[in-house]
């Protein structure tokens, strides 16, 4: 399920991080320890750990400016609306992130105050066994033989392994989701090759996160295999990091 939260700038010249990403994953986390805080005092450690577990499989989106610039390390923007997409899995945890940022009158983002204008819900997908999206923040997986207190190993969209990583991150993310294993756990994922071409195959975005550098990929691309799955990458994610603000795409629909 995705939401859309449409922000007011009232100020001249205003400006943010370029590399953003952080500020806005710490507002969607400040919401969940609140939601934590509220849960029942009857729940277990246990039973509170694996909920706060499943409400951090969360992907959103950069945000969406009427017009900006970039300027030293910073994005540039004037008076006008900002848009903000936050796409959550569990319902739960939705209704209350929507409930609590509406209370909200502002976001404030490194200083910037931004009025809260309205939090609408969007009409939700129809998926099938064989759709299409554009990537709306990057795709990022790494190898599974990177070792403890080692720097990741970001895996290029041309390895062999990244489609089959793509899959195996959706089959983590939907157990812990639903605790049972997908009854259809197959899936295929190419990104546009007539897309990547005519960029020479570059695609590749790389973003910092606090001290961390990801490595992601920015490209429209195909899924053919479990609804469940594609469900789950559209809700969650596609690839890592969906927490962190990687992985969001967007139907692209057939005209």
């Amino acid at each position: 399920m995705r939401i859309r939260i449409v922000l007011y700038n009232g100020v001249a010249n205003a400006s943010i991080p370029i590399n953003y990403n952080h500020l806005l994953a710490a507002t969607i986390y400040a919401i969940l320890r609140e939601y934590s805080h509220d849960c029942s005092p009857l729940q277990t450690d246990k039973t509170r750990q694996e909920a706060i577990k499943r409400f951090k499989m969360f992907t959103f989106s950069h945000l969406r400016f009427d017009a900006y610039r970039i300027d030293q390390e910073r994005v540039c923007f004037d008076k006008g609306y900002v848009q903000w997409y936050v796409s959550l899995p569990v319902k739960d945890f939705l209704f209350q992130f929507v409930e609590r940022i509406a209370e909200r009158q502002t976001l404030v983002l490194d200083g910037v105050s931004l009025e809260i204008d309205r939090v609408e819900a969007l009409k939700e997908v129809c998926f099938s066994d064989e759709m299409s999206f554009t990537v709306i923040s990057p795709i990022t997986v790494t190898s599974n033989n990177a070792r403890k207190n080692t720097l990741p190993r970001y895996l290029r969209y041309t390895d062999s392994g990244f489609a089959e990583a793509v899959r195996g991150n959706l089959i983590k993310k939907y157990i812990m989701i639903h605790k049972a294993i997908p009854k259809d756990n197959s899936l295929s994922f190419v990104f546009d090759k007539e897309y990547v071409d005519k960029r020479a195959g570059k695609i590749q975005k790389k973003i910092s996160f606090l001290s961390m550098e990801v490595i992601g990929f920015v490209a429209p691309f195909k899924v053919k295999g479990s609804p469940e799955l594609i469900r789950i990458g559209y809700d969650a994610g596609f690839g890592e990091k969906g927490n962190m603000g990687f992985g969001m795409v967007k139907e692209i629909t057939k005209t």
